[in-house]
C-alpha cells in the first residue's frame, strides 16, 4: 500500500511560481482551508492508502465513514480553491 497522491500536489506544481505561492502559503496552509483544516486534512491523508491496483484502501479504523467523508470534504474545498486560483491566473495573464 502507498499513500494516495492527491491531485492538488500536481495542480500546484503546474502553476507558475507566483501563483504557487498563492496556493501554498508560507505558513503551510493549503489554499481554501484554514490552518486547523490543513492540519486535519494532513492527519487524515497520512492514513489514506491505495492498494496495488490504485484503488482506495478501506479505512478499517473509520467504522462510521466520518473520517473518509471529512477527508473528501476538505479535499474538495481545496480543489475548488485551486480551480478559482487557476481562473484568476488566466484572467490576470489575459489582461496584461
Amino acid at each position: 500500500m502507498t499513500r494516495i497522491e492527491p491531485s492538488f500536489d500536481r495542480a500546484a506544481e503546474s502553476f507558475s511560481e507566483g501563483s504557487r505561492a498563492d496556493c501554498e502559503l508560507e505558513n503551510g496552509v493549503m489554499a481554501g482551508l484554514t490552518a486547523a483544516e490543513t492540519q486535519e486534512f494532513v492527519a487524515l491523508d497520512a492514513r489514506n492508502f491505495i492498494d496495488e491496483n490504485g484503488n482506495p484502501f478501506p479505512w478499517p479504523w473509520d467504522t462510521t465513514g466520518a473520517a473518509k467523508d471529512r477527508w473528501l470534504t476538505l479535499f474538495e474545498k481545496h480543489e475548488a480553491a485551486l480551480r478559482r486560483i487557476k481562473v484568476l491566473e488566466r484572467l490576470r495573464r489575459h489582461h496584461k
